[in-house]
């Protein structure tokens, strides 16, 4: 076997010189599906007898000594043939599996940096020498010079690419300081003194009275020097501004930088304000905002919880120009209020900058031809409607939002949520031109709960496979036939890394069994996220769902099989051919969240899933869901972690709400070291209708 591997990776490396990339990328797929088949006791023996290593490393889980090189080729065949999404990923695998490998870290902050995100390849370098410099302090190991002289040669010049590009960013940093020395006069420094409540010292005149303690001897570490700019930038926005205030005070330095944190000074407002208090905070924050590197005022969020719109007036017309984040949370009212108020008096406002708008309001959705022609650099869309309270009849009193030209479109969103909660069953909608106003470049897009007429129909199948650079969908409730839904994609050259399929099917006609046999699915090629939860279950759905697996290459990490009303083997006795987990596993080696909730599943099953599990020799298994399994018991629970044949099952999570059993045999499982943390609660309630992890949760 490791003659033969040996063999065809050496074919691979060759087809790679010879720059023959499609026949090198599959064969190292091939390779390292063949590797991720072997079970972890024969890998042990294989790491001691052929390559004279430790049956367990001493950083990492156990993983046969070659996968590190066959991901790494296969993360430079998929560079060479530019696509580098594929090849980060298969590059991220490796530090996963060899944390100690200086070739994974390289790889990834080089695919990183040709995608021009080098803040994160600076992260990568940093904490893969960290991790080696650790390893090799505590344990003696030792790694590959040359590999690791070209890990610390990077990361230095990469850290110097970085330097000047952030010393050029803030080179207007001394001007930034003597406009805070002007602005800290008069009703600015009072608020100052209230937010910052310091005690100022009789002697010191301006310095502030800080206190030395006993143990002013020890050695203190600036948080600047030390931590990214993104995570500073992410624990300063949690702080209150007065906080923020204070520890702009602590020196020079720190005002400048603090200055130049890109979300800090974000105006949000409570749910309860008066005009006049929104009209205060606002010209408050715009002097503070003026000290930063930008400015103005670039994000807003609007949670509100009255009728009057007064505050939205003064918003719109404040910032309308400049905002680059929007979010609007008021359920009293609806879109077409807020597009009324942004057309008063005849006068369009255009958002030029709004790049992100999230409203959490009531419908009409038909004004979306509208929004799109206000918000040419719109790139992230989410609208959460909670009311039904209206009348499309009234979109033309605006003369504006009536006249808007249909076929509007937006150029530049990339993702968009459209959410409704209903609060009773409305008519389907006929019109069909407001997913059209979303253009065809879309990466993400979510759809729960919209109610067309004809959802299978070719006017929505159409646009949906014109989206071709689309990586994330959701569909929930929405009367789509998953079938149609799956010939669609199938066709399209769509490829998908998350995909959830939450459709009641009104059939057995349209169910994801009665698909031609056929019919294949390479918009699963590359998925990690497979959710299925809920949908009609036919006795040919096993079948198709062993195909839909192994179409994933085992690249799929999240699995959802919940309320499909499908059997496992061996929940009844006279099943013999139910849904094996050991078919599963061995189809997704990599699979690391595992939802069963709702599904037939007794004391018996989880006897075969031990046996699944021992079989394969191996699991990276870390959340596992039985909720509502009512079947299942305690017995059940200690014979699926029963051990045998050398082989210990530990997950990090376990799901077990709805279902009644003791506590002494859950603290048992946690004091036993098989399962981390549990989570039960006997008398949760199902949410009916949606999924147990939907975005919608059932009234009741």
């Amino acid at each position: 076997m490791s003659s033969e591997l040996e063999l065809r990776l050496q074919r691979s490396i060759a087809l790679f010189k010879q720059k023959n990339y499609a026949d090198a990328l599959t064969e190292y797929t091939e390779l390292i599906q063949t590797v991720n088949e072997i079970p972890i006791p024969q890998i042990k023996k294989l790491r001691v007898s052929l390559y004279n290593l430790l049956e367990t490393p001493v950083f990492g889980p156990v993983v046969h000594p070659r996968i590190g090189t066959l991901l790494d080729g296969r993360a430079a065949t998929l560079e060479k043939l530019g696509q580098y999404d594929l090849a980060l990923q298969s590059a991220t695998k490796i530090t996963t599996l060899e944390p100690l490998s200086c070739k994974g870290y390289i790889r990834v902050g080089k695919i990183l940096q040709l995608l021009e995100r080098k803040e994160e390849a600076y992260k990568v370098y940093q904490k893969g020498l960290y991790l080696i410099k650790r390893a090799q302090k505590r344990y003696g190991i030792a790694v590959p010079e040359s590999l690791y002289g070209l890990l610390k040669e990077n990361y230095k010049h990469l850290n110097s690419q970085l330097l000047k590009r952030f010393r050029g960013n803030n080179n207007n940093s001394d001007s930034a300081i003597i406009k805070a020395q002007q602005l800290s006069t008069a009703g600015l420094q009072r608020k100052f003194d209230q937010l910052v409540p310091l005690k100022r010292s009789a002697s010191s005149g301006s310095g502030f009275d800080l206190k030395r303690s006993h143990h002013s001897s020890n050695v203190v570490l600036d948080p600047f020097e030390y931590l990214p700019f993104e995570l500073l930038d992410f624990i300063f926005s949690l702080l209150p501004m007065a906080h923020v205030l204070r520890c702009r005070t602590v020196s020079r330095r720190w005002c400048t930088l603090i200055d130049n944190l890109p979300h800090l000074f974000e105006f949000k407002c409570r749910s309860s304000i008066s005009l006049q208090q929104f009209q205060a905070g606002v010209q408050f924050q715009r002097r503070i905002t003026r000290l930063t590197k930008y400015g103005k005022i670039k994000s807003m969020s609007l949670k509100l919880d009255t009728k009057d719109t007064k505050i939205l007036d003064y918003a719109l017309e404040s910032f309308a120009f400049k905002l680059e984040s929007l979010l609007v949370q008021n359920s009293r009212w609806n879109l077409l209020l807020i597009l009324n108020r942004i057309t008063k008096e005849s006068k369009k406002l255009f958002f030029v900058n709004l790049e992100s708008l999230l409203l959490t309001i009531g419908l009409p959705l038909k004004c979306l031809a509208f929004l799109a022609a206000i918000a040419p650099q719109l790139k992230q869309l989410t609208i959460v409607s909670t009311d039904n309270n209206y009348n499309v009849k009234s979109l033309n009193l605006n003369p504006i939002i009536g006249n808007a030209d249909p076929n509007n479109k937006f150029k530049a969103l990339e993702a968009a949520k459209l959410i409704f909660l209903p609060r009773e069953n409305l008519p389907p909608l006929k019109d069909q031109q407001t997913l059209q106003c979303l253009g065809h470049n879309l990466h993400s897009f979510t759809l729960v709960c919209q109610h067309w007429d004809n959802p299978s129909g070719p006017w929505f199948m159409d646009w949906l496979g014109s989206n071709s650079n689309l990586k994330q969908l959701y569909l929930e409730g929405n009367g789509i036939a998953i079938s149609t839904l799956f010939e669609t994609l199938s066709r399209s050259s769509i490829v998908l890394d998350s995909f959830v399929a939450r459709e009641g099917v009104p059939s057995s006609d349209n169910s994801l069994g009665n698909l031609s046999p056929q019919v294949q699915f390479p918009f699963l090629f590359n998925v990690r996220y497979l959710d299925f939860y809920g949908i009609l279950a036919t006795f040919r759905f096993q079948e198709r769902l062993l195909q839909i697996l192994s179409s994933t290459q085992g690249y799929v990490e999240t699995l959802n099989l919940g309320k499909l009303g499908l059997c496992f083997e061996g929940y009844l006795p006279d099943t013999r051919s139910g849904l094996g987990l050991r078919d599963i596993l061995r189809l997704c080696p990599n699979l690391k969240h595992l939802f069963l909730n709702e599904l037939l599943l007794d004391n018996h099953s989880l006897l075969l899933f031990n046996k699944a599990f021992h079989s394969l020799g191996r699991s990276h298994l870390q959340t596992l869901d039985l909720s509502f399994c009512t079947s299942i018991t305690g017995t059940g629970l200690i014979r699926l972690f029963d051990e045998t044949n050398n082989f210990r099952l530990t997950i990090d999570k376990l799901i077990l709400d709805g279902v009644l059993v003791d506590p002494a045999t859950l603290g048992y499982l946690v004091r036993s070291g098989y399962i981390a943390k549990i989570q039960n609660d006997p008398i949760a309630r199902r949410w009916d209708v949606f999924g147990i992890r939907s975005l919608i949760r059932h009234k009741t």
